[in-house]
């Protein structure tokens, strides 16, 4: 689809800036971390590149959901690619066959995946059923999968389970509770680097809170991230990450460092959140 859009359309900043590219397109419209967002900046894609409208819906399914529903499934043979498929290898595996030599207007996408999706239907009947159902249950509240409605009272459903993607302003449970104070935050990443590094990468997470005597709440969140890409080879390489994090909007920043260095080039935006953004390199094997 994205080979067929002759209209230009803004990208984001952080994809304009950092991958250098002047034209938005559809692969860029899942940059919010909210997915009923995306799916609406998707439609308007689509329409736009091949004139598709009408849609009822939308369903986002990561790697990661996929080697969730393997394990039902154990090794899937493929006969048009000779190849056998299993959770272990189908992420490196679809990476070959779909990305390798990729441009735009190519169907090996399509022809890999359509021929995947295909061999799982076949296999269906020899899956264990418990196991498939434990698979996309996990997937599903990992938001891994993610399923979106324009039918309001299929919609009311998925929002009960938390299903939809939607990104949640966290409020009190009573307005009129004056000693409620709603302290939170959502960090997200946006590869901007051509390449499917992400696979590679390992998140681990530190947040210290302190309550002073006076109700004022200081929070220092720390992240570390280790790339695990063993060189500058495809789909691995140089994480080009653009970090941003979502505050509540009565926050307010104090200092933002890397490596113990003062980091002073960063965006700010205050709509229903305060949100902060930066980016930063992270080559193989480094932390």
């Amino acid at each position: 689809a994205d080979g067929q859009l002759i209209a230009h359309i803004e990208p984001p900043m952080p994809i304009r800036k950092y991958l250098n590219i002047i034209h938005g397109f559809l692969r860029d419209s899942n940059f919010s971390p909210d997915f009923p967002e995306d799916y609406e900046i998707a439609k308007m894609y689509l329409e736009k590149e091949i004139n598709l409208t009408g849609f009822s819906g939308s369903i986002l399914i990561t790697t990661t959901a996929i080697e969730h529903i393997l394990e039902a499934f154990g090794d899937i043979y493929i006969p048009d690619f000779n190849e056998y498929i299993n959770k272990k290898n189908f992420y490196i595996k679809t990476q070959v066959h779909t990305e390798k030599d990729f441009f735009p207007g190519s169907i090996q996408k399509k022809s890999f995946l359509t021929a995947f999706s295909q061999q799982l239907v076949i296999n269906l009947e020899t899956a264990s059923p418990k196991l498939l159902a434990l698979a996309l249950k996990k997937s599903l509240d990992e938001k891994q999968l993610i399923i979106f409605s324009d039918e309001k009272e299929i919609q009311d459903v998925i929002d009960s389970f938390y299903w939809s993607g939607r990104t949640i302003q966290p409020q009190c449970i009573s307005e009129t509770n004056k000693n409620c104070v709603v302290d939170y935050l959502f960090p997200y990443d946006a590869n901007v680097g051509a390449n499917k590094v992400n696979f590679f990468i390992t998140r681990s997470m530190y947040l210290k809170t302190k309550i002073g005597g006076d109700g004022q709440i200081q929070n220092i969140f720390s992240i570390q991230f280790r790339n695990e890409s063993p060189a500058e080879v495809f789909p691995g390489g140089t994480y080009k990450n653009y970090f941003q994090i979502m505050l509540s909007l009565n926050s307010s920043v104090k200092r933002i460092t890397k490596d113990g260095v003062l980091i002073e080039e960063y965006e700010e935006k205050n709509n229903r959140f305060k949100n902060i953004g930066f980016y930063f390199e992270l080559p193989p094997k480094k932390t």
